[in-house]
């Protein structure tokens, strides 16, 4: 399924290689924090059909648009104004049809097609991110490494995250911190 966005095709975000995402993912693809990934779910802020709270918290991919919607519209709309165009845009499409890109509420018309694009390019380097990670039960256990190493995920997140100097980063690992600050490695964080 394609999506026509201002006259430029990009792939709809369905066809993308990660429907179901984990609060960190969703967090980074939303391009918010953590904790407004679970106040989504905590206040009651997206329609339940967005997440799936039964055995652990999950987002499906579309969340993610509306997510980033309500947090970066939180200056310009109220909160009730941010649902109801969530709730509009929604309820205007089917499983088999693409979400409305543009709500009409009155004088109020809400324009999606930018939080789509983003999403979707956030979107695009997790699965480049998660292209280059590999598990391999000979190989540390299983534990996730970066794909042609034996370098763990969760070491170079950790140097990300932590802002370690490249001086306590070996030269081996200095090529994947920079790799890791350009693609993103939210599972790991």
């Amino acid at each position: 399924m394609r999506r026509n966005i201002y006259n430029r095709f990009v792939e709809d975000i369905l066809s993308a290689a990660i429907d179901t995402l984990t609060p960190a993912e969703a967090a980074v693809v939303a391009g918010v924090s953590m904790r407004d990934v679970h106040r989504v779910i905590d206040e009651h802020i997206l329609p339940e059909s967005f997440y799936d709270i039964r055995e652990a918290r999950s987002f499906s991919s579309h969340a993610c648009v509306f997510i980033a919607f309500y947090f970066e519209a939180a200056d310009r709309l109220t909160s009730e104004e941010r649902q109801r165009a969530i709730a509009l845009a929604s309820l205007h499409s089917s499983g088999q049809t693409p979400f409305t890109k543009i709500v009409h509420d009155g004088f109020l018309t809400i324009d999606f097609a930018p939080f789509w694009t983003g999403v979707d390019e956030r979107l695009q380097r997790l699965n480049a991110a998660r292209g280059q990670v590999s598990m391999d039960n000979e190989i540390l256990g299983g534990t996730p490494t970066i794909r042609g190493t034996r370098v763990p995920i969760y070491d170079v997140a950790a140097s990300v995250a932590g802002r370690i100097s490249s001086g306590f980063i070996g030269t081996g690992r200095l090529s994947l911190l920079r790799f890791s600050r350009r693609t993103i490695i939210p599972s790991a964080l």
